[in-house]
């Protein structure tokens, strides 16, 4: 069984055996308690579509009721 990975960008769950996927380290920026800004190094996973680019917003529709969708005319 491989290992998986969760990608830190959209949170999609991958196998390690999934061609494409990357893994980096990034430095983030933190204040501390007294306000001190502290640079912190950490490893990031990217899922192999959000290593292909940007992530790019996907259309999701609402949630219904169902109560007030009117059904479709024939």
């Amino acid at each position: 069984m491989s290992t998986v990975r969760m990608c830190d960008r959209c949170g999609n769950i991958f196998s390690e055996r999934e061609d494409g996927w990357t893994s980096m380290t990034a430095t983030t920026v933190r204040r501390n308690e007294k306000g001190e800004l502290r640079s912190q190094q950490e490893n990031l996973d990217a899922c192999p579509r959000c290593s292909a680019g940007p992530v790019v917003p996907r259309p999701m529709l609402a949630e219904r009721n169902g109560d007030d969708v009117e059904p479709a005319a024939r």
